[in-house]
């Protein structure tokens, strides 16, 4: 494999990393009504759109993850916050908020939808997104609020059938399950694809994971 191969690799580990502190895109906004992003049409000053700018040259045709935060303002107003996680040429790993939307739902067509603007806005490819997080406490209150108050009675029975599954011991522990053995397999692959791994060493990775994956099966 080439060494620029190899860079990828360690940028994508870095990326699936926990979060790191974040680092808001612009400084304060000050007092100025000229100087003030607005958010409902989506106009923003050139001072943030030549910061966002630099960051997305930084980021250049690299990958990033994308995470998104969804919350309401202070006039319960529905908003999602636009995070790009990246590692730079040096090798560190940043987190940038690059965008505060104001939004009329939280469905996943409307989210979509925004942030695909957003990457038409600063030409970003959804090529480049390796990782995508996203805060699913506003699409549970969507759900309640179509089981409670949806005029259809089918779309109030599918709301709550969808509560009651993501609420289910089943699902959390499958879910759970899941998360376990994907990191551990994840941890295989990168440690497999070590530059200095040498055969033996590789092979005694292979056999660790599946000890690793027979003491999860006879443990129930």
């Amino acid at each position: 494999m080439t060494a620029q191969h190899h860079r990828q690799i360690r940028k994508q580990h870095k990326l699936s990393q926990g979060p790191s502190k974040l680092h808001h895109a612009h400084p304060s906004l000050g007092t100025s009504n000229r100087d003030k992003i607005d958010y409902e049409s989506h106009r923003c000053p050139l001072w943030f759109v030549v910061i966002v700018n630099s960051i997305i040259e930084e980021i250049g045709g690299d990958v990033f993850c994308l995470m998104v935060d969804e919350s309401a303002d202070v006039s319960d107003k529905e908003q999602m916050a636009v995070v790009l996680r990246y590692v730079d040429q040096h090798g560190v790993l940043k987190e940038r908020l690059i965008a505060v939307i104001h939004v009329n739902e939280t469905t996943a067509l409307c989210l979509k939808s925004n942030i695909d603007k957003l990457f038409t806005k600063y030409k970003l490819s959804w090529k480049q997104v390796r990782g995508q997080g996203y805060d699913g406490a506003s699409n549970m209150r969507v759900l309640e609020y179509v089981e409670k108050d949806d005029p259809n009675d089918s779309k109030r029975r599918q709301a709550r059938g969808l509560i009651d599954y993501l609420q289910d011991f089943d699902f959390v522990f499958h879910l759970h399950l899941m998360l376990i053995i994907l990191g551990h397999a994840n941890a295989l692959s990168l440690c497999l694809q070590r530059k200095d791994r040498d055969i033996l060493e590789a092979m005694l990775e292979v056999k660790s994971t599946k000890e690793k994956f027979q003491e999860i099966r006879d443990d129930g």
